[in-house]
């Protein structure tokens, strides 16, 4: 089997797990509740809804990855070890399902303010929501991943740590790569965010990826 079979396959049993433990549930109910709340009536324009679910996105990917690595048991979690051939393979796998939970969420919360408000809009405003929400999502995947087992494995701990991270942002104000949201997505199509938006992705991504090899190297001594 070459790598990328062995990734696929690890990552279907992954996702099969994850369905039928239905752990995922609550953490998606919350972001559809928050998403129906800001689209219903006349939400006006669409980065206005943006600015919303961008901001939730945060909490709710740190949430929905944190179940997403805690969803085997830690006796089945030691079998899929082995059965991987490594820690590093299966975190790859729990990364790549967490951004794919996360993709399936900006895909919601872009296109439904879309669909409730169907007037003709600019690429440039939904390649902004995109940017917006990949930001923030993918920064909320880092926190998921440091609150999750191996490194926390009471639920009050990492609960505790995801509503710190939260605080945290609210706390840094304007910074990159959330703090700025509200400010980057006015205006009638986000034309001139766009830079910034960018910048705020990249800065989110190598946040994550510095978090992936830090989670990976103290994984390794504590599994």
């Amino acid at each position: 089997m070459t790598v990328l079979t062995r990734h696929l396959a690890l990552l279907r049993y992954l996702a099969a797990d994850l369905l039928r433990a239905q752990v995922f549930f609550l953490p998606a109910l919350v972001f559809l509740a928050v998403l129906g709340m800001l689209n219903s009536g006349d939400p006006g324009p669409p980065l206005s809804a943006y600015q919303g679910t961008a901001l939730v996105l945060y909490p709710v990917a740190a949430a929905l990855t944190m179940v997403i690595c805690n969803a085997e048991d830690p006796i089945q979690r030691q079998v899929t070890l082995v059965t991987a051939r490594g820690w590093g393979r299966v975190l790859a796998a729990l990364v790549t399902l967490a951004v794919l939970a996360l993709l399936t969420l900006i895909a919601l919360a872009l296109l439904v303010p879309l669909v409730v408000n169907p007037r003709p809009q600019p690429p440039s405003l939904l390649l902004a929501g995109a940017l917006a929400h990949l930001g923030s999502g993918l920064l909320g995947v880092a926190l998921g991943l440091l609150c999750a087992r191996p490194l926390l494995h009471r639920p009050v701990h990492a609960v505790s740590t995801i509503l710190l991270g939260v605080v945290l942002v609210i706390f840094l104000g304007r910074i990159p790569p959330i703090g700025n949201l509200m400010t980057l997505l006015e205006g009638a199509d986000g034309t001139h965010a766009l830079g910034r938006l960018t910048l705020n992705v990249t800065l989110s991504a190598g946040l994550l990826a510095a978090t992936v090899a830090l989670v990976h190297a103290l994984g390794r001594t504590r599994l």
